[in-house]
C-alpha cells in the first residue's frame, strides 16, 4: 500500500492518513476539541507511553468526563494465569464478584476482599 496524507477530505475538516502503519515517535498523543472541553486543564493526553514502558489512557485524568470503552472483547491481564490476591500478611484469597458469589473462571475474577481492610483488584 502506498502511503499518502490527504487534507480537507469530505467537508474540509478531515485529515486522512493512508498506510500500513502510522508511527508516532513521541511520548504523548493529545486529542483536544475546544467545543467538547470541560474544565481548564492545559493538557488532554489521550495516550501516553509512560515511564514504565506501558500505555496509559487518559493520563492523569486529563479528560474530566472519564474514559468509555464500548464493546470490549477482552482484557488480557499481565500476571500469570491462576494468580490469587495476596494481602500484606502473605494470606491468599480467592476473588469474588460480590458477597457470596464466587467467580466461575480465571478471567471473571475481579475483586478480592480479605479479612479486615485488605482488598486487591485482580484483572
Amino acid at each position: 500500500m502506498a502511503t499518502d496524507v490527504k487534507l480537507d477530505q469530505s467537508d474540509g475538516t478531515f485529515l486522512e492518513l493512508h498506510g500500513r502503519v502510522v508511527k508516532s515517535v513521541s511520548s504523548d498523543f493529545m486529542l483536544d476539541s475546544a467545543e467538547r472541553r470541560k474544565g481548564s486543564g492545559p493538557f488532554r493526553r489521550a495516550l501516553v507511553h509512560d515511564q514504565n514502558d506501558g500505555l496509559t489512557i487518559n493520563f492523569a485524568g486529563d479528560y474530566l468526563g472519564g474514559t468509555t470503552l464500548n464493546a470490549v472483547r477482552e482484557i488480557s491481564p499481565l500476571h500469570k494465569k491462576g494468580a490469587f490476591a495476596q494481602d500484606p500478611r502473605g494470606f491468599y484469597y480467592d476473588c469474588y464478584v460480590g458477597p457470596g458469589r464466587r467467580c466461575g473462571g480465571y478471567y471473571s475474577r475481579c475483586l478480592c476482599h480479605g479479612l479486615g481492610p485488605t482488598s486487591a483488584l485482580v484483572l
